[in-house]
């Protein structure tokens, strides 16, 4: 595993970190021997992460797997171009 983190750190890839729950795995054992742990990470590149300043990720809810799903946020701040305004009802079809 350190030589995984050491091609990670030599890459210029960081952990991006997360929100919500600790671990993303379990085993589901019920019988004394339950563990989990964060196994599974998100990671981004320094340009990709200048590009999506706001962006984070969250640990969502176990369902069916061992492992909690990750999703990336995504924000980033509309720039102030706005189309014209159209003059009449919208079409979805001329759009």
């Amino acid at each position: 595993m350190n030589g995984f983190c050491n091609a990670l750190a030599k890459c210029g890839l960081p952990d991006m970190g997360y929100e919500g729950a600790r671990f993303t795995w379990c085993n589901k054992h019920t019988n004394g021997s339950f563990l989990q742990e964060r196994l599974d990470r998100m990671v981004c590149s320094s340009s990709w992460h200048s590009m999506f300043l706001n962006s984070y990720v969250s640990h969502l809810k176990l369902w069916g797997s061992d492992h909690r799903p990750l999703l990336t946020c995504i924000l980033r701040a509309c720039e102030s171009r706005r189309r014209p305004k159209q003059k009449g009802r919208f079409h979805f079809e001329m759009a």
